[in-house]
């Protein structure tokens, strides 16, 4: 009962700050000359928000100069409409708000906060369910009305798993504390999410070979204090780039961390580069859903066990 009565008290403070906070900001206004009214905050606001959305929409879609006809490109592109559609978004749920409120004081004889929180919990609740599980819940009434009403197909919103699961079976079967170089986009990406965000096999050091052919990768080699760098980035063998300013081959990389790493070394995707001498000296061999790189004497040793 003492706890209750304490959440009680500081929720009723906590009220009469913002209200006393409201009152002064109109008072300020009022001797300003300046609207006291109580979404006069909101409005401060809105012109800002309403720039910045022209802005995204006319100003940089006319300086985007990606063809938008190549698939690749266009998903590049669309990646950006996330930063609008929270515009929207904002705008849209202010609006749900005003709405509710009036059908709820007008016409339902309700506080005005009900219909608008009951309806933001319901949105919620539907987007969680249409994004997780496109199914729905076994038995869910509502959604199996609301697909039949709309017709709404499972392929508009597939399942949240997919790079989860992928990510997953990526790190799971490799030894302890490996390294793992990769080349695709939803491999380094998926990886970095689970590590990072999740803290799943962290022990593993994953490296991006994309990111290393630029020559400001020199100032990341920090990150990697454990990784032998033989040179500032990695770049095409028998080149100027590799001759004279600093640059280091996938085999010369591999030449200084093989060891290391006792020969727990695994490779996703494709090389950046043509690289003869690393095909002298190493081979790729199937490991999962990645590749296992060895030195060729290996290779008929590793082979035989297999057999």
């Amino acid at each position: 009962f003492t706890v209750l009565t304490d959440v009680s008290t500081i929720s009723k403070n906590s009220k009469q700050r913002r209200k006393s906070r409201l009152r002064a900001y109109n008072e300020e206004k009022k001797g300003h000359g300046g609207d006291t009214n109580e979404s006069a905050p909101l409005s401060e606001v809105a012109l800002p928000l309403a720039a910045t959305l022209w802005f995204y929409l006319f100003l940089f879609h006319s300086l985007s100069n990606l063809p938008l006809d190549d698939p690749l490109l266009y998903g590049v592109h669309a990646r950006f409409w996330m930063q609008p559609n929270l515009i929207i978004a904002l705008f849209a749920g202010i609006g749900i708000e005003v709405l509710a409120k009036v059908i709820g004081s007008r016409l339902l004889n309700k506080p005005k906060h009900q219909p608008a929180a009951r309806l933001a919990v319901l949105l919620i609740a539907t987007q969680l369910q249409l994004g997780i599980r496109p199914g729905g819940a076994p038995g869910s009434i509502f959604l199996a009305g609301l697909r039949k009403t709309w017709n709404i197909q499972s392929s508009l919103a597939p399942p949240a798993w997919y790079f989860h699961n992928y990510a997953r079976a990526l790190l799971t079967p490799l030894p302890k504390n490996a390294l793992l170089l990769v080349n695709y986009d939803q491999q380094w990406t998926s990886l970095r999410y689970q590590q990072v965000c999740e803290g799943y096999r962290t022990d593993v050091t994953v490296l991006q070979l994309s990111m290393m052919t630029y020559g400001w990768w020199e100032t990341r080699r920090k990150l990697y204090p454990h990784i032998n760098w033989p040179g500032t980035h990695y770049t095409k063998e028998l080149t100027v780039d590799w001759a004279h300013h600093g640059g280091f081959t996938f085999k010369e990389l591999l030449d200084a961390n093989y060891a290391t790493f006792s020969g727990n070394v695994f490779f996703g995707g494709k090389l950046s580069y043509a690289d003869t001498g690393f095909h002298q000296v190493y081979d790729f061999i199937p490991y999962g859903l990645l590749k296992k790189i060895i030195h060729k004497q290996q290779s008929t040793q590793y082979f035989q066990e297999i057999v």
